[in-house]
C-alpha cells in the first residue's frame, strides 16, 4: 500500500509543505537536525513523531534519493503535555492563593510572590525580587525572622511559625502571621513563606 506512494501519504496535511521542502533541500545536498512531524495512521489516527532524515548517494556522491527514520513519541508528547498541565494548575493555584506565598533563597533573596503577597505589601513582583525578604521586614523583626530560618536548618522541623511586621511600600507596617517551611531544590535549599495579614489599626 505504501510502496511507490508519496511520503506525504504518511504525514499530516499541514506538514506537507515543510516536507517538500525539506526532500527538496536533500537534493541539493543540505542537512538537517532532527525534527518534530505528525504522522497519520492509516486509519486516519494522528501520530506525534521525532524524524531523522538523510540523503542517499550513489557511489559518484550523487543524490538519489532519501531517507528517513521515523520514532513514535505519542506517548512522551502526552507524558510532556500533563506536566505542562499540572504546572499550569500550580501556578495558577499559588498565585491566586487567598493567601501570601513567598520563596526566598538561603541568603533571604526572593525568587518568586503570588498576586496576595503583592497586594498586601503594595510591590509589584518585579519589584518585590529586586528586593531581600529582610529588606521587606521591619527593623526590630528581623532578628526573629532570621531565627526562623535558622531553627528550620538546624533543627530540620517541617515548618516554623512566627508573627512578624513587613514594611508596606507606602511606609506602614503590615502585622503577618507566617508559616515558613524549606525544601531542597536542585541542590540548595529554598524556604516557602506562607503569609496571612493580622487585621488590625496600621501604625
Amino acid at each position: 500500500e505504501a510502496i511507490g506512494q508519496s511520503i506525504l501519504m504518511l504525514l499530516a496535511p499541514e506538514y506537507h509543505d515543510a516536507t517538500r521542502r525539506v526532500c527538496e533541500g536533500l537534493l541539493r545536498g543540505r542537512v538537517y537536525p532532527q525534527f518534530e512531524s505528525t504522522a497519520v495512521r492509516k486509519n486516519g489516527e494522528r501520530v506525534e513523531v521525532r524524524v531523522s532524515v538523510c540523503a542517499v548517494r550513489n557511489s559518484a556522491g550523487q543524490v538519489t534519493g532519501t531517507a528517513a527514520i521515523i520514532h513514535d513519541i505519542t506517548k512522551a508528547k502526552l507524558a510532556e503535555k500533563a506536566l505542562r498541565d499540572d504546572e499550569a494548575r500550580f501556578r495558577m493555584a499559588f498565585e491566586n492563593a487567598p493567601f501570601g506565598l513567598c520563596m526566598t533563597k538561603v541568603d533571604s533573596r526572593i525568587l518568586q510572590v503570588n498576586g496576595t503577597f503583592c497586594r498586601m505589601l503594595g510591590y509589584s513582583a518585579a519589584e518585590l525580587t529586586a528586593l531581600g525578604g529582610l529588606d521587606l521586614t521591619h527593623p526590630e523583626d528581623r532578628e526573629r525572622s532570621l531565627q526562623a530560618y535558622e531553627r528550620l536548618e538546624r533543627d530540620q522541623v517541617p515548618y516554623v511559625e512566627l508573627e512578624k511586621r513587613y514594611l508596606h511600600k507606602q511606609g506602614h507596617t503590615v502585622p503577618a502571621r507566617l508559616r515558613l517551611s524549606v525544601i531542597e531544590y536542585d541542590g540548595s535549599f529554598q524556604f516557602v513563606a506562607h503569609v496571612e495579614e493580622i487585621p488590625q489599626t496600621r501604625d
